[in-house]
């Protein structure tokens, strides 16, 4: 997803800018909501999928529905993920790099 050559400052700077702000200076805003939106549901109705994103469905105890936009990508041991949720407006990003669990992992094999 671009972990090896972004931050995590790089893309909540970007999920703020395009989906977050109201008013994107990179793309327009109509082009936005056109990526948000899902293309199906999944039989468990619990998730969507969309272009580019996997979409979760959850339900919280007030009974409001509220979906959560999700990007992940690895390369071998590292793993980014990213999410957003335009309607609470917030976006979370993770990077985490497991080479040395691996290692250690495969070393203990031999």
């Amino acid at each position: 997803m671009g972990g090896a050559y972004a931050s995590p400052n790089d893309f909540t700077a970007l999920f703020h800018d395009l989906f977050l702000s109201g008013h994107p200076k990179l793309i327009k805003s109509v082009t936005a909501r056109h990526w948000l939106r899902s293309l199906f549901t999944v039989q468990d109705f619990a998730s969507e999928v969309g272009m580019p994103w996997e979409i979760y469905l959850q339900v919280l105890d007030s009974g409001r529905n509220l979906k959560v936009y999700t990007k992940a990508g690895d390369i071998t041991a590292f793993h980014t993920v990213a999410s957003i949720n335009p309607s609470l407006g917030f976006s979370v990003t993770f990077f985490v790099n497991l080479f040395d669990v691996h290692r250690s992992w495969s070393s203990s094999l031999a």
